[in-house]
């Protein structure tokens, strides 16, 4: 399933998707800076996880494998 995981206001979203990707064994697809977000396909235990993560403001399902918006960074 492929989620779209929103931080918090003020959290720098390359360097946290870096650290959760290294916590949580997941391998995210689009990291975005202006809207502080990433792309990933997740498993239902790793989604759960996130969930529990104080930088993470919400996780919505995007669908299955859906191309993102344009002028996302690239990871």
């Amino acid at each position: 399933m492929v989620y779209i995981v929103q931080f918090n206001d003020g959290i720098d979203a390359l360097d946290e998707t870096a650290r959760l990707h290294h916590l949580y064994d997941f391998e995210p697809t689009y990291v975005t800076m202006f809207i502080p977000v990433f792309f990933s396909s997740l498993t239902d235990d790793v989604r759960d996880r996130l969930r529990c993560e104080p930088s993470v403001r919400a996780i919505e399902y995007d669908g299955p494998a859906t191309p993102p918006p344009s002028g996302l960074v690239h990871r």
